[in-house]
């Protein structure tokens, strides 16, 4: 079945009601223009949210087969109702899915919970190496999904290993996208920022997750997390499409949206480096190079990301949700093994402190 899709233009709002500041990139060799502050809809559990984000002029809208069980895709599907035409959505086969079958009984089942017989933009989740990548199975599966078009583009996203899976993906030629972690704690990943580049020069649509680095107070009288100035930090890499910032209230969202059209300032400098400085001895920044530390090889970011759902977005269900999720060598169950730790951190997080502290907290 091959699918006529018309491009998101017309809306059920006057345009003289949007913000007039809203900026726009092309996402990579797939030409959909998408908002440089688009939306994943993780931390979203009413739909109300989404059709706000609707009418204020986002229109690419990233959600995943395994966020909130599935549910979330359900609730995307509520917007799409109403807006299919006018809303690029982007989704990810299960993570745990190993043969090309299995991705296709996700893709399957995604179709379904989002009420679509197309999907915009569908992802490998959670990639952690070029073998992945380039795995032949999964490239047929889906050209075939596109052929038949039940998928328009195709990605990889990743936390792990990311600058070669990043490069492996633009060296690839198969892919439309990639979405990576990307925040202004990077500024000093030099592999990173090459492989970024690089997938942007292959013509690939770089999008941006976890930019926001928790929300974490940074004590009394101080400001909360600088979420605009987090993500004109990530918007000022012209080799970045757009940023996926996670949203759970009205007030976020619109905060969020000010920041399409606005540059990068000293005075955000400061914001970010004062909320480094008061984190630095709680927030993971998932570069992953603990792991050739630790003895046992335990993926220790995976834990922290989840302790920072907990912790920084006050999201206990969320965060537990993710924990129970993770492989036995990412948990911090391990931890109890040992009587010290050989983990190191490069920027001198205490390891064994906040992965006991997560073993705690989320099990």
């Amino acid at each position: 079945m091959t699918v006529a899709v018309a491009k998101p233009a017309a809306t059920g709002q006057p345009e003289s009601d949007k913000p007039n500041n809203l900026e726009y990139r092309i996402l990579g060799k797939t030409a959909l223009k998408v908002t440089t502050v688009s939306l994943t809809a993780k931390h979203i559990t009413h739909p109300a949210l989404l059709f706000r984000a609707f009418d204020l002029g986002l229109r690419y809208i990233d959600t995943a087969a395994i966020y909130g069980n599935g549910s979330n895709e359900r609730l995307v599907g509520e917007l799409l109702k109403d807006h299919r035409d006018d809303v690029y959505v982007a989704t990810k086969a299960h993570y745990k899915c190993r043969t090309a079958k299995e991705v296709e009984e996700s893709l399957h089942g995604s179709l379904k919970a989002l009420g679509t017989d197309y999907i915009d933009v569908y992802q490998l989740h959670r990639v952690s190496s070029p073998s992945q990548v380039h795995n032949e199975d999964f490239k047929a599966f889906l050209s075939k999904a596109k052929e038949q078009g039940k998928v328009r583009f195709v990605g990889v996203t990743t936390h792990t290993n990311m600058p070669e899976v990043i490069g492996a993906a633009a060296e690839d030629g198969f892919y439309d996208t990639v979405l990576t972690v990307y925040n202004f704690q990077q500024a000093d990943n030099k592999p990173l920022a090459e492989a970024i580049e690089k997938a942007h020069k292959a013509g690939l649509g770089v999008i941006a997750m976890k930019t926001q680095q928790g929300g974490y107070k940074v004590g009394e009288g101080e400001k909360d997390t600088p979420h605009q100035a987090s993500l004109r930090w990530v918007l000022s890499n012209p080799a970045i499409t757009c940023a996926i910032p996670g949203v759970s209230s009205h007030e976020m969202l619109e905060e969020n949206v000010a920041v399409m059209g606005t540059k990068l300032s000293s005075a955000d400098f400061q914001d970010l480096r004062r909320y480094s400085e008061a984190t630095a001895s709680v927030l993971c920044r998932l570069c992953g190079e603990c792991v050739k530390t630790c003895r046992r090889q335990i993926q220790i970011y995976e834990t922290l990301r989840c302790l920072m759902y907990a912790e920084g977005y006050n999201n206990l269900l969320l965060a537990r949700e993710e924990y129970a999720r993770l492989e036995p060598f990412e948990r911090a169950d391990a931890c109890r093994l040992c009587s010290d730790c050989s983990a190191k951190c490069a920027k001198g997080l205490r390891i064994q402190e906040r992965m006991l502290a997560a073993d705690r907290i989320l099990t």
